[in-house]
């Protein structure tokens, strides 16, 4: 029987005011609310790992309440419903950082039903018609970790006490916690609560902050794009914006070609020089890639137009056949493919092979040499294939053809704007809420346009748990062309990424052997004064291109170059210089270490930083002997590599033996989450040390 600490609360609830949501017809409290699951992990056996919640703890406005069970939670859920008089139409929001845990051990005790998800397990708001209590994700709103989302608060000073409660010692419901274990409990919902106030004071109420970090860029632009004029005419008001997407709709074998096309961005390293310490090496990046791109390119502007049968088998007669207005999404039949040897990178990748008829030698997922292949690519990408690799024949056979124009007014004044918040807001006092949310809408404002239209349904039901319904292209295409809130087109992101890889592609191929690695907007390369002059024209040249879109729509081209607070001009999509590091080493995508200044840098893919870099200056700071350690087989083992697996259990379970006190007890529960260790090590795929180990020309870089 539970008798420590089981229900702390001096049964006081704050009163709170009804706002209406008046597009789901539902009253909600704006109170803000949070919950916090606290959970032991019983790892012993891999095959039958178990966890269960020892400490659970709410916060209702500034009321703080905590419970150790199950039942317990039950009970104070119908405190709250019965107090603030709560169903399916006045509901009461309750925020979780990380729903998705939480949701895993309660979803098999307490009815729910309009569970949401982005993919199975991803829960991000489910309503417990039981209670009446609404819960939503509200990582998925900040886009952060709690202890991210605390040091960004903008009017709390409150932050994320130092060390999460460790999951490892064994606690049952009945074991007491300690001060600071009780003052982690609190801090956690506290952060949230504070979050949320922010975000209520900001948007109004509780029912206009958006579910998700994305969502919020969403709403901005579109209600910028759907605004209303009174017609010359007819004297009736109507919507331009409107006119131009009714347009712009998707046939299902169109959307597949466009699927196909769509790739995300570039990260490679040079193979030559992979495993290699270097000394000298620079590093240039874009200033917002993907926003500059949405400005200085044109896109589809009409209704697609499908072409079969072309049998054009040469680039020049393809670009005469596509002419300077049109753009499009072909399928090519590659024979004897191979990048140029001058050309230091591979630019397609192996994963988006269409069809595949022979032998393909790859670099790190990237293909270097095919027999005979079959690729759907935008023109774009088509023409930097051309640039970059030889082959023995090419044949375009079919493809979706796009009238081109420059993206309607309306979004280009959105990315102007976020971009212009985001330079001049920085570091102004009492103005940080609005420029982090400006620079969370500027990065955004891409990924909202490559937003899947056919992906599977991700069902959750309190009876059957969870199931997946395939999805149904003709029903979501359909569903998609009639939305009469649609205000984008999958074309324009597919073809926003393949002008972001072309531009990064030209430093690639201008740096020749003197290029290192990349990562989507950025470069790390030797002899910095010989390519000055590349990044000079470039930067003149995108200038330019950003310049004739403003001119296009009659916006003043100043937007593109705001100060900052110190007086300092900061021109959008210019390469911006980042400086020089001591030594770099890579040993591939997302993988590399540097050292400037007296100080050491690791990115790794899979590892946190802090952990990597204790491991490898454990044996003390010597350059040569720390990159030496960094290496194919670095490895970092549990726990010390800090990264956490983690299992989902679906079923009941027992679990009986002694806390981190030596006291006995016994816990049944009936589904849950667990977390467990688990070692880094870096181990290269085997085609890529095929590749690196027969790779011609492969120099001692020292």
């Amino acid at each position: 029987m539970v008798t420590v600490d089981d229900i702390t609360w001096d049964g006081k609830l704050p009163e709170a005011e009804l706002v209406y949501d008046f597009k789901y017809k539902i009253r909600y409290y704006n109170l803000p609310c949070a919950f916090d699951i606290e959970t032991t992990n019983i790892n012993d056996d891999p095959k039958n790992r178990m966890a269960f919640p020892y400490h659970m703890q709410l916060m209702i406005g500034s009321t703080f309440i905590t419970c150790r069970t199950i039942d317990q939670l039950g009970q104070i859920f119908t405190e709250l419903q019965q107090f603030y008089g709560l169903d399916g139409k006045k509901r009461l929001i309750m925020y979780v950082h990380n729903l998705p845990f939480e949701f895993q051990f309660i979803r098999c005790y307490f009815h729910f039903c309009d569970c949401l998800s982005k993919a199975q397990r991803q829960v991000y708001k489910v309503f417990f018609d039981q209670f009446g209590i609404e819960m939503r994700d509200s990582c998925a709103l900040s886009g952060m970790s709690l202890a991210k989302t605390a040091e960004n608060l903008t009017e709390h000073t409150i932050r994320k006490l130092k060390g999460d409660l460790d999951y490892r010692p064994v606690r049952f419901p009945s074991t007491p916690l300690t001060k600071a274990e009780k003052e982690y409990c609190y801090n956690d919902v506290k952060i949230i609560c504070c979050y949320i106030e922010e975000q209520m004071k900001y948007y109004g109420n509780i029912t206009k902050i958006p579910l998700t970090n994305t969502g919020r860029v969403r709403r901005f632009v579109r209600n910028h794009c759907f605004h209303w004029e009174k017609s010359k005419k007819t004297g009736k008001k109507y919507c331009p914006y409107k006119k131009i997407i009714k347009n712009l709709t998707l046939e299902v074998d169109e959307y597949a070609y466009l699927l196909d096309a769509f790739l995300g961005g570039y990260t490679h390293a040079n193979a030559m020089y992979s495993t290699k310490l270097l000394k000298d090496v620079h590093s240039i990046d874009f200033t917002s890639s993907y926003p500059t791109v949405m400005l200085s390119e044109q896109y589809p502007m009409s209704k697609g137009v499908f072409i079969d049968n072309l049998n054009i088998t040469s680039y020049d007669d393809f670009v005469k056949f596509l002419t300077f207005r049109r753009l499009a999404v072909v399928m090519v039949e590659f024979t004897g493919l191979e990048t140029k040897p001058e050309v230091p990178d591979d630019y397609l990748s192996d994963s988006r092979i269409y069809e595949n008829h022979g032998k393909v030698i790859q670099n790190n997922g990237r293909i270097h040499k095919a027999e005979h292949v079959v690729e759907i690519l935008t023109n774009i990408d088509l023409e930097m294939v051309v640039k970059a690799y030889s082959f023995t024949s090419m044949k375009i056979m079919s493809g979706w053809f796009y009238y081109k124009n420059y993206l309607p007014r309306e979004i280009i004044e959105c990315v102007l704007e976020f971009y212009e918040k985001k330079t001049t807001l920085k570091g102004v006092k009492g103005m940080e809420a609005e420029y982090l949310l400006k620079k969370g809408m500027l990065n955004s404002c891409y990924g909202m346009c490559v937003t899947d239209i056919c992906k599977d349904e991700e069902n959750c039901t309190f009876e059957n748990g969870w199931s997946t319904t395939p999805a149904n292209y003709d029903m979501a295409i359909d569903k998609y062309n009639k939305d009469p809130n649609r205000f984008l087109s999958y074309a324009w992101g597919v073809f926003i990424t393949a002008y972001a890889r072309r531009n990064l592609f030209t430093g690639i191929m201008s740096m020749g052997k003197d290029y290192v690695y990349c990562d989507t907007d950025s470069i790390k390369f030797l002899n910095m004064e010989k390519h000055k002059a590349y990044i000079e024209d470039y930067n003149r040249n995108i200038i330019r291109k950003c310049t004739e879109c403003l001119e296009y729509w009659d916006l003043d081209p100043a937007m593109l170059s705001p100060k900052n607070q110190k007086g300092e001009v900061k021109q959008i999509g210019i390469w911006d210089y980042e400086g020089r590091y001591d030594y770099f080493k890579t040993l591939g995508c997302k993988r590399y270490l540097t050292y400037k200044d007296g100080e050491f840098d690791l990115t790794c893919a899979g590892l946190p930083t802090k952990p990597g870099l204790n491991a490898l200056l454990a044996d003390g700071t010597d350059v040569q002997q720390v990159f030496n350690k960094f290496n194919q087989e670095f490895k970092v083992m549990a726990p010390d590599a800090g990264k956490l697996g983690h299992a989902y259990v679906d079923k009941s379970f027992e679990y009986s033996g002694v806390d981190k006190n030596g006291n006995y007890d016994r816990i049944t529960y009936r589904s849950c989450c667990v977390l467990f260790d688990i070692d880094f090590t870096i181990n290269f795929a085997e085609l890529y040390q095929l590749y690196l180990d027969n790779y011609v020309g492969v120099v001692n870089a020292l």
